[in-house]
């Protein structure tokens, strides 16, 4: 796999991992990684949907920064 295959593979993990973040935090409906039997897989998982948290939270921050352009519904 080449260099730029495994940035695409990435930037596509880190763009699902960031719909479940979106999903869970419109729905409340959140995949249950407690039910994984294996620790490491289970730990992976965790961080998978964490990167996903953490790229939200990060967006949500950054659109804050322009009020006159995104604003909040209520």
């Amino acid at each position: 796999m080449s260099a730029f295959g495994i940035v695409r593979t990435a930037f596509d993990l880190v763009l699902v991992s960031t719909v479940f973040a979106g999903i869970r935090r419109s729905s409340g409906f959140v995949v249950a990684t407690d039910k994984i039997e294996s620790e490491p897989v289970r730990f992976v998982a965790d961080k998978f949907f964490e990167s996903g948290e953490w790229v939200m939270d990060r967006s949500v921050e950054g659109l804050s920064r322009y009020p006159t352009v995104f604003s909040r519904k209520n």
